[in-house]
């Protein structure tokens, strides 16, 4: 089915795999399917409420597609929420917060960045003001949409988990295990082993991995 699907929906669906009966419009589960499941796509029972809908999933034995399955504690809103117990296989790394800026995201993704005015920027080499790294890969944002980030009123900034950071210098492999700053452009700043007593306040995470083709390192972030 292509396009949208507004009012109510009540009485007998059926087809050549079998039926599903009950008021769709208000029921949380339907009062019945029958037919074979074997070849059955998808059953949809809405909830008696304004923006839930509740799906059951069905597998297909021949195509092999299967459909979200779903209840009152785990479900999409039309509104975009998702309410989900637990959540497994994701992609993405951190977990980050909206600052208000003035800079755009594309000229400081990467980049250690410090609070200035209220805003974030570019940290200076060496900051005591740093906020954390603009991050590529956040799972979680708070304070700001996608919207405000492609807009470029606001960055997100890697609070926890680890986060890719532009290098300063060429990397080398005895940076692995080291501190960093925030160095020229809030390029990350190695501080060389045994001196990270020095920068107290400045440090704004580990190197846990090195990516030489990007002139990158992996950090954990962690403020100190």
């Amino acid at each position: 089915m292509i396009g949208n699907v507004t009012g109510n929906v009540t009485g007998n669906v059926s087809g050549s795999s079998g039926s599903c009966t009950g008021n769709s419009a208000t029921a949380t589960t339907a009062s019945s399917c029958t037919g074979n499941a074997a070849t059955a796509t998808q059953a949809y029972t809405t909830a008696n409420t304004t923006d839930t809908l509740y799906l059951i999933g069905v597998t297909s034995a021949s195509s092999g597609n299967q459909a979200l399955q779903l209840d009152a504690s785990t479900y999409v809103t039309n509104t975009g929420y998702l309410y989900a117990t637990r959540v497994y296989n994701a992609v993405y790394n951190d977990y980050a917060e909206c600052f208000d800026t003035c800079v755009s995201y594309a000229n400081s993704k990467n980049r250690i960045v410090e609070l200035k005015d209220n805003v974030a920027t570019i940290a200076s080499p060496e900051s005591t003001a740093i906020i954390g790294i603009v991050s590529d890969s956040y799972g979680y944002i708070l304070n700001g949409t996608e919207e405000d980030i492609i807009s470029g009123y606001k960055l997100p900034i890697a609070m926890a988990g680890t986060v890719m950071v532009d290098a300063e210098t060429l990397i080398k492999d005895t940076d692995m295990n080291c501190f960093v700053c925030a160095g020229v452009d809030g390029k990350a700043r190695v501080i060389p082993k045994g001196e990270a007593y020095m920068y107290e306040g400045k440090i704004v995470g580990k190197i846990i991995a090195l990516d030489k083709s990007s002139n990158q390192y992996k950090i954990i972030v962690g403020l100190r």
